[in-house]
């Protein structure tokens, strides 16, 4: 236990030590404002941003650039026998399973998150490169 007559008095804490604030890294504030795909090891999730640009479709065919290794999602029809549907509600983040995905692209890119762009009618991932949000632990 510390002896008290060694601690500073509450009233010189501010004098004595050069405080920083520690932001949340999971806030609200601009959650939902880039666009990414976050590869679980069951289930792959898309951003609200990036259903804002895919449109609010129910349904996604997935695409695989294996030499590229680049991943595309395109809007599809709940009759395509390859469409893969989306849960979650209209206007949130939407997800799908992932366990025929990461068998495809290897289970090493579970637990990463992706920027997505839209090219076309597609939204493509680069997935040689893992997006990290300005602020966070890995910056």
């Amino acid at each position: 236990m510390t002896d008290t007559a060694t601690r500073p008095e509450l009233s010189q804490i501010n004098e004595t030590f050069a405080w920083e604030t520690i932001a949340p890294l999971r806030g609200r504030r601009g959650r939902h404002s880039v666009p990414t795909i976050n590869l679980g090891t069951r289930m792959a999730s898309l951003s609200r941003a990036a259903m804002d640009l895919l449109g609010q479709t129910k349904f996604v065919h997935l695409l695989y650039d294996r030499e590229r290794r680049v991943l595309g999602i395109r809007a599809a029809h709940e009759k395509d026998p390859d469409a893969y549907r989306l849960g979650g509600k209209a206007g949130s983040t939407r997800a799908f399973s992932a366990v025929t995905l990461l068998t495809v692209v290897g289970p090493g890119f579970a637990g990463q998150r992706y920027s997505v762009r839209l090219v076309g009618d597609t939204l493509v991932a680069d997935l040689s490169q893992t997006y990290f949000r300005e602020g966070s632990r890995d910056d």
